[in-house]
């Protein structure tokens, strides 16, 4: 072919397509769908063409997600990083908590955008063949189930609001625990709260203030204080700062109250680690209480805990009374804080004992003539066995070390006692004792045994619940037991260690 110099490249391609027509013919190229789910490493042999242009609407709308979360991510961090270097030269206790709170939220922002960049990595296969509907139509319909669905693909998806330094982090916790409230109802009423502050902040202070004073808010937190084992060294404390309180002495309600919102925390570490851990100060402390627990809440209540409390505590603490705010409303907040922290402190202390009551009221559901036969007993050590299982869901670890040994918690458990019970009843302490005890006999033992071997024997996995279960409690007691019930818990273990484990139907 020849070249004429004085033509472009493009001119001389273009004159070759018009000189050979069949240089225009596109090869075929490969579907775009089936190129998508070949890079996802997805196998497609099976798949209808529906299936395959699902997964690929799907793939597009959920990487437009990821782009728009890595992009708000991005400017929250730049927007962060322009108000720490405005602090740079103040050198204020205010200023050192803003910064705080600052490299905060830098902090968990960075490791979403990690966690979003992992999500690309190695979870996006799973999660597109795990979506069985058009994402999309989902969310322009409001379907809310699809959407808490679609948003488990990384954590910052489902909880994106607490990567937000201005989010209201005070109204979250203050509205958290308000009396009445059902469980499903929760977020509904925290959302009309934050909603609320933002249109009409009059209308909320009216609110919340009728809130505390119709619902007796103060006096439940006396309450609360007084019938807990943790708190209830507080109570003088306590009753003193409702009398200030109900005689509207504001600025003696929050010099009193600051420093227990701190001392609260201390009970709540002592709980989680005993005398002998070394609390820090207050900001420590926020974060040891949150640390290991619910994410959820840690995100929601850490924040105002950590850099906004620590602010009027120091006032309190360097000038001995508040200046910086208006009294009424930071006495009626302060209510609220207080009902919240004490709220949590005592489940973080109780929890350990729920589970014992409802094991108690299952327990009680099973009825004999001759309550000391065989079978019976029998039935007794399975229907524990199953109602342990059941509720090793929900156990902490500190309800299996009351377990084995309640006697550590005698003086705990005796603040529980109760005198001149009904007949026919019985107390947490004599409720926690007798469960105790059910574990100890080589009845009970046998039965567990039994229920492991049974899979062993028929050459089935055994259900992966039962393993953890049986694998726990032998751990736990086979140094402590005696006689037939040692026994039994040393054939226990050498057939654990020979089972294979299976999914976790029973």
């Amino acid at each position: 072919m020849d070249f004429d110099e004085n033509k472009t490249f493009a001119e001389l391609v273009i004159g070759e397509a018009i000189d050979n027509p069949t240089i225009t013919l596109c090869r075929q190229t490969e579907p775009i769908e089936e190129y998508l789910l070949k890079h996802l490493d997805i196998d497609f042999s099976s798949f209808t063409p529906d299936k395959k242009e699902l997964l690929k609407k799907n793939f597009i709308y959920t990487v437009c997600l990821v782009i728009n979360d890595l992009k708000v991510i991005k400017s929250q961090i730049e927007e962060y990083n322009i108000e720490y270097k405005k602090l740079n030269s103040d050198k204020s206790n205010t200023a050192e908590y803003q910064r705080g709170k600052i490299k905060y939220f830098c902090t968990i922002n960075k490791d979403a955008q990690i966690e979003i960049i992992d999500f690309l990595q190695t979870g996006l296969k799973e999660y597109l063949m795990e979506n069985k509907f058009d994402a999309l139509k989902r969310e322009e319909e409001a379907e809310k189930s699809s959407k808490w669905f679609l948003d488990r693909r990384y954590k910052y998806a489902y909880l994106r609001d607490y990567y937000d330094m201005n989010f209201d982090y005070a109204t979250c916790v203050r509205v958290s625990c308000l009396p009445g409230i059902k469980f499903e109802d929760r977020k509904r009423t925290e959302n009309y709260y934050l909603d609320l502050k933002k249109t009409n902040h009059q209308e909320y202070k009216l609110k919340m203030h009728e809130v505390v004073d119709d619902k007796n808010i103060m006096d439940s937190v006396v309450t609360r204080v007084t019938q807990n084992f943790h708190l209830c060294k507080r109570k003088e404390i306590f009753e003193n700062m409702s009398g200030f309180f109900s005689r509207k002495n504001y600025q003696s309600f929050l010099a009193l109250g600051l420093l227990q919102i701190e001392g609260m925390f201390y009970d709540f570490c002592q709980i989680k680690f005993g005398d002998k851990e070394n609390m820090g100060t207050l900001v420590e402390k926020v974060q040891k209480s949150f640390d290991g627990g619910n994410e959820y809440r840690h995100m929601r209540f850490y924040p105002y805990f950590s850099f906004d409390i620590p602010i009027m505590r120091n006032e309190i603490a360097h000038k001995g009374m508040i200046e910086s705010a208006n009294l009424d409303e930071a006495a009626y907040d302060l209510v609220l804080d207080l009902n919240s922290v004490s709220s949590m402190v005592k489940e973080e202390s109780y929890d350990k004992f729920i589970v014992f009551l409802m094991i108690h009221e299952e327990m009680l559901k099973l009825n004999s003539d001759v309550p000391d036969s065989p079978e019976f007993k029998q039935e007794m050590n399975r229907k524990l066995i199953c109602e342990l299982m059941r509720n090793s869901v929900v156990a902490n670890d500190y309800f299996w070390k009351v377990l084995k040994n309640p006697m550590d918690y005698e003086e705990e458990l005796k603040f529980y006692a109760q005198a001149d019970l009904p007949e026919g009843y019985i107390d947490l302490p004599r409720i926690v004792l007798a469960i105790s005890a059910l574990l100890r006999p080589e009845g009970f033992w046998g039965v567990l045994y039994n229920e492991v071997n049974e899979y062993v024997e028929k050459s089935e996995k055994i259900p992966e619940i039962l393993f953890n279960f049986a694998k726990r409690l032998k751990n736990d007691y086979i140094s402590e037991l005696t006689d037939g019930a040692k026994d039994e818990c040393v054939k226990l273990a050498k057939i654990i260690e020979q089972v294979d484990i299976g999914d976790d139907s029973v």
